[in-house]
Formats: structure tokens, sequence, C-alpha cells
């Protein structure tokens, strides 16, 4: 590690100066914050390098995809480029083709390093939504116990922006995954009220519930 990041911190054991008429508590803080900004130093320094070269990989990876025929042939956009990330559209149809097409562009950024990286693309309605396609089944009935089922109805309440309650899996601990944003196969009051939100705010009759959300969901109404 370059010595650089440390320019300016102040060795105050070796300063007699700055230890005139200061008591030993004094310098002993001084010291420990200076140690302190040192390793902060150290990790910004880091830091700075890991996300200038990201950056860098990024604005090559716009290039490769806004240049890609196939990406304009499927009518792929991009929307806005987040850090390290690319937030894109791309047509339902064309979307497992259109992640494709984005996780290439990513990774051919960097064709040139001496080892391969790889991208992860998350498919989604809407950015930091539920995954797309949803990949539950869809109930017959508004009144289904099946839990697979409950979890899609509890899907496209969360994709019509309702929040539902997060429960703690069998070991006590915080669900991940779907499960930890309420999309979990159990009925609960709130996702009750929930659909009944539902139904009266669109005007629509309970069982009509289940192809008017799933229709709103995937085409917006």
């Amino acid at each position: 590690m370059s010595s650089a990041p440390y320019t300016g911190c102040k060795d105050v054991s070796t300063s007699s100066r700055c230890c005139e008429g200061r008591s030993e508590d004094e310098l002993q803080t001084e010291m420990v914050d200076c140690n302190y900004f040192a390793e902060d130093i150290v990790r910004l320094y880091g830091n700075m390098h890991c996300c200038t070269s990201a950056a860098e990989l990024t604005k090559m990876a716009i290039l490769k995809l806004e240049n890609n025929k196939e990406w304009q042939r499927i009518g792929g956009r991009l929307l806005v480029p987040i850090h390290d990330e690319l937030l894109t559209e791309v047509p339902a149809r064309y979307a497992e083709e259109g992640a494709k097409i984005l996780s290439d562009s990513m990774c051919g950024a960097a064709d040139f390093m001496p080892f391969p990286i790889t991208c992860d693309v998350e498919t989604t309605y809407r950015w930091y939504g539920m995954a797309y396609p949803c990949p539950y089944k869809k109930p017959n009935s508004i009144d289904t116990n099946d839990e697979d089922e409950i979890k899609w109805i509890q899907y496209h309440l969360r994709e019509s922006e309702y929040l539902l309650p997060v429960l703690k899996d069998e070991n006590g601990e915080k669900p991940r995954g779907d499960a930890a944003k309420g999309v979990n196969g159990v009925r609960t009051p709130e996702m009750e009220s929930a659909i009944e939100d539902y139904i009266k705010s669109r005007h629509i009759l309970k069982e009509d519930f289940i192809d008017t959300i799933d229709r709103e969901v995937d085409i917006g109404g």
C-alpha cells in the first residue's frame, strides 16, 4: 500500500512542540484520532480506485449496449445509469433476450482484463420490484388457502404498492427473498385489508379481483 494516503497525518509522539502543556490523555486521544483518520483515508483511497474503474467500465458498457443492433431491434432503452448499474427497459416479450444482451454488454466492457467478470441482471416490472415473471401459481379464487396461490396474490399486491407484513422464518429470524417483502404464503389481516381496498378503489366485484390485478400488473390496466 502506498504511503501517499498518510500525507498530512501528524505523528504526535515525535512532535515535541505539540506536547507542550498537554496531558497524556489528550495526546493519546489525538493519537487514536490520527490512526483512525489514516485508516479511513486508506479505505477511501482504495474505494476511489474501485469506483472510478467501475465508472469507466459502465461507460464502455453503455456504448456497447446502445450500439447493439439486437438491442435496437427489440426496442431496448437505457433509462439511467445508477452508480455501476444500468436501469433499462424492454417490451415484456423480449425480457429474456434483453437480459442477455444487457449482461453481455456489461461483461464485454471488461473483455480486455486478464480474468472474466460476471453481471447479474434482475428483471422486474419496476425498479426494486418483484422478479419477473411471477413464479407462483395463479389461483382460481380469491379465497384460496393454497400457499403458492396466496403468494401469487401477495406478489401482485406488492406490485400494486401495498405493504404487507414481514413475518419471521421458522428459526425466528428475518426472512430473505420474496418473504422479506411480505410474500410468504400466509394470509394476514393486512393482506385481507389490502384486497378489500383494491376491490373498492377499482370498483370491481370480489370475483373479478384475480383477473383485474393480473391484468393491471402485467400490462397496466
